[in-house]
């Protein structure tokens, strides 16, 4: 009886003690516990940004903010913790080095609101995510917070951090389970339910006495089951090296995807300038090499290599201005389409053709005004990107406003390239600081104008890849070019040979009193009398495309004359080619009809919906072999045959034997090199 009376009394005294310690292990965190550790605690900041060279339509409305946003010089992006005297603790990408930004210092703020710059960096980690760093100066009397590696499913625990950028907050939760790290689960996160918020990234995971158990690293969107890394972890981050992995980065085209992980290493102690000088270079020519790994990969698969592809260069359309390659998933049929450009009138001084785009976010042909020319515009990128401003109403949103903005000021950055298809680009780089982001513009001449494309993008995006990326998906957009007799005579002038495509170098227009005469190296030579072909007129469009027997080569495939420019009224010289065994029904028709002078190549007027027109051929009919596939060592291995076509039109109100007299007429005026 003694012994069961004493058991009882040990039993009691067990559930008093457990009971004692729920209280201390409550769902809040005891005040005296928050003012011993909130000292330990910091915001990690960044100064706000204004660019002082945008120009806005009317004063930003700061005296609208809230009274926080309008008074704060900084933005709180995470928190950090002091785990001994001169050191602190955050998560590596609350302050991250292997990506370009427009935001280069990098401070702690205490609850008091003092604000210390971040010196050197003594661990550095991406893959377990967390940094160790040290400051130029320090707050006074600073007690670091205890470190307890010893945490159970169960047990309470505490988000401290910034919570949402509003200061440091206090959140109670349970462990709820441990899982594994998914790369090589080499240590297990402690997964919480204490609520996280953007801005606890880097803060501390806490116990009840204020001990740290975990470092917040992840929120799970979701459900509410959080991710901090262990204590324990910390002293496995290298004291010697920064160690970098991103993980998965990819190159794709269609169902053809090839991914790799970046790994990169160097030494410590390093400051974050030294980090990034580094580590952002290393990362973007491990993007250029993986572009070179997957285009070897998947070689026969991908532009300009596919067969499939090659073979559609037979019976592709013509466009007269800006066309994309357009490819299915399977990568069996390759199309070129129009680009649907709109036409947008700001000004006289400011007419342009705007298209939204897929690869680039917009593609836009600038007309030159009155006294301007192609060279004079891509001299000048800031009135290039203000004239798309204002066509787009680009803005900033501040205060429930939206804010007109009208000048960004001269680019950061420009320099001039030269694709594989051997056409120039001039690129101009605009870093945006208020919103950490970057406006890139790529343009290259026409007789009329430029064309551009223009992407408003993250800064990082500024390497990581960036312009290698760029210099191959602007291989799938085509361009053709379109003037007036003006125009052309300017765009061929030697003093431009050096931004004239290659397609088009060595093109040759003179002209001697009513004569024009047209000399293309690789196409045919015209005549064309001045009475009819008019300076206000007239309009010639070189139509361009890939070269079937080479085709990372740009090709002119065609011509088109207007006679005037408001009216239907001209002619086109095109290449026609023998359909191939897997070409559409359709298209080995039609060079069926060609090759036997039926249907509408009969040679005869046929009223085609509001024009007359007429098929003739120029080369009479006589084979023309040209290869159209070369294997990577540059073997011949096919040839089809070739003719070119002249195309007579003219509106269905005239008379069908006007248009012929005239399209023979003509005919005998054009002559093959």
């Amino acid at each position: 009886m003694k012994k069961l009376i004493a058991y009882v009394f040990i039993i009691q005294i067990l559930m008093i003690l457990n009971s004692c310690q729920q209280k201390e292990e409550g769902f809040f965190l005891k005040k005296s516990v928050i003012k011993k550790i909130y000292p330990a605690i910091v915001e990690v900041v960044i100064p706000k940004n204004e660019d002082k060279n945008i120009v806005y339509q009317r004063p930003l409305p700061f005296d609208q903010l809230d009274y926080k946003q309008r008074n704060d010089k900084f933005y709180a992006i995470g928190t950090a913790f002091f785990i001994g005297p001169k050191r602190l603790i955050s998560a590596a990408h609350v302050i991250p080095t292997d990506n370009y930004s427009t935001y280069k210092e990098y401070k702690i703020r205490t609850s008091t609101g003092e604000v210390y710059e971040i010196d050197k960096i003594y661990r550095y980690s991406t893959y377990r995510d967390l940094i160790e760093f040290e400051l130029k100066d320090y707050p006074k009397e600073i007690q670091p917070l205890k470190i307890q590696p010893k945490v159970e499913i169960g047990d309470m625990v505490y988000a401290v951090g910034n919570a949402g950028g509003e200061g440091i907050s206090t959140r109670g939760g349970q462990v709820s389970t441990f899982t594994p790290e998914p790369v090589a689960g080499q240590w297990d996160y402690i997964r919480f339910s204490s609520p996280a918020s953007p801005g606890n990234s880097g803060g501390p995971l806490v116990n009840y006495k204020g001990e740290v158990v975990g470092i917040i690293v992840m929120k799970n969107n979701s459900e509410n089951l959080n991710f901090a890394l262990p204590v324990t972890e910390i002293e496995k981050v290298s004291l010697k090296e920064a160690n970098f992995l991103s993980r998965k980065l990819r190159v794709q085209d269609g169902m053809q995807v090839l991914t790799k992980d970046w790994k990169f290493t160097t030494p410590l102690p390093s400051d974050l300038q030294g980090l990034r000088q580094k580590a952002i270079p290393h990362k973007d020519e491990f993007y250029a090499t993986l572009i070179a790994d997957f285009k070897e990969q998947f070689y026969p698969l991908l532009f300009p290599h596919n067969p499939r592809f090659r073979d559609s260069l037979l019976y592709q359309s013509l466009f007269s201005r800006m066309s994309r390659l357009d490819k299915d998933q399977a990568l069996l049929e390759w199309t070129l389409n129009p680009i649907p450009l709109k036409k947008i009138v700001v000004s006289k001084e400011n007419i342009l053709y705007h298209a939204k785009g897929e690869i680039f976010e917009n593609l836009i042909l600038f007309l030159t005004g009155p006294k301007e020319t192609p060279q004079d515009l891509l001299q000048q990128p800031r009135t290039l990107l203000n004239r798309a401003l204002k066509a787009s109403g680009a803005n900033r949103y501040m205060a429930g406003q939206r804010i007109p903005i009208e000048d960004h000021g001269s680019p950061n950055h420009s320099f001039q390239w030269k694709d594989r298809l051997g056409r120039v680009w001039y690129t101009s780089q605009w870093e945006v600081l208020y919103s950490d982001s970057l406006i890139s513009t790529h343009c290259s001449p026409t007789p009329e104008g430029v064309y551009c494309l223009l992407d408003h993008t993250s800064s990082e995006q500024k390497f990581n890849g960036h312009m290698h990326f760029v210099k191959e998906n602007i291989l799938e957009i085509n361009l053709s070019y379109r003037g007036n007799l003006e125009q052309w005579k300017n765009f061929l002038a030697k003093e431009n040979r050096n931004i004239i495509p290659e397609v088009l170098q060595g093109v040759e227009l003179t002209q001697k009193k009513n004569l024009i005469h047209l000399s293309f190296p690789k196409g045919p030579k015209l005549r064309l009398n001045q009475d009819e072909s008019s300076s206000e007129h007239f309009r010639l469009t070189t139509l361009v495309s890939y070269d079937p027997s080479a085709p990372l080569q740009s090709d002119l495939q065609g011509i088109e004359v207007l006679f005037n420019k408001n009216s239907p009224e001209g002619f086109t010289l095109y290449q026609s080619y023998e359909a191939a065994e897997m070409a559409p029904d359709d298209v080995i028709e039609r060079w069926n009809n060609i090759k036997a002078k039926e249907g509408l190549f009969n040679q005869e007027v046929h009223l085609d919906g509001d024009q007359n027109v007429i098929f003739l051929q120029l080369n009479k009919g006589e084979q023309e072999s040209v290869i159209t596939s070369i294997d990577q060592e540059g073997v011949k291995s096919k040839e089809v045959e070739k003719l070119w076509l002249m195309s007579c039109f003219s509106p269905s109100t005239e008379r069908k034997s006007l248009l012929k007299t005239r399209c023979q007429k003509q005919r005998k005026s054009i002559t093959l090199q």
